[in-house]
């Protein structure tokens, strides 16, 4: 993620808006040595992680991990769990960014565990 950037990123399966038609809720833990620089905001079942404010913007080079838990309505039963860190730098383009975060896939189920980016 490049330094200044203001970008939310939210825990979703691929193909997006997949895990809606699942009924289930997602939740996130962040750690790492820049965890205090993000805030994660469950709204809606949804877990979506930004930068904290002030000043709304990622200021500080380093990394951290996100952790996804997808569970039932009720958050009794984990469906779907996964890491993915995140490296502020400045030197990553977008689009490797968001490929780093949307790698790993459920083959047999053919569904894609991901942090994607919010672009609106």
């Amino acid at each position: 993620m490049p330094i200044g950037s203001d970008k939310e990123l939210e825990c979703d399966l691929l193909p997006l808006g997949l895990a809606a038609s699942l009924d289930g809720k997602w939740t996130a833990r962040v750690n790492g040595e820049l965890a205090e620089i993000v805030e994660v905001d469950h709204v809606n079942n949804r877990a979506k992680i930004r930068p904290r404010d002030p000043p709304g913007r990622y200021q500080s080079t380093g990394s951290l991990t996100i952790t996804c838990f997808f569970t039932t309505p009720d958050g009794n039963t984990t469906l779907f769990v996964f890491n993915r860190t995140m490296r502020t730098d400045g030197k990553q383009h977008l689009a490797s960014a968001l490929q780093s975060l949307c790698i790993d896939c459920v083959s047999r189920l053919r569904i894609c565990l991901c942090v994607r980016m919010i672009l609106d």
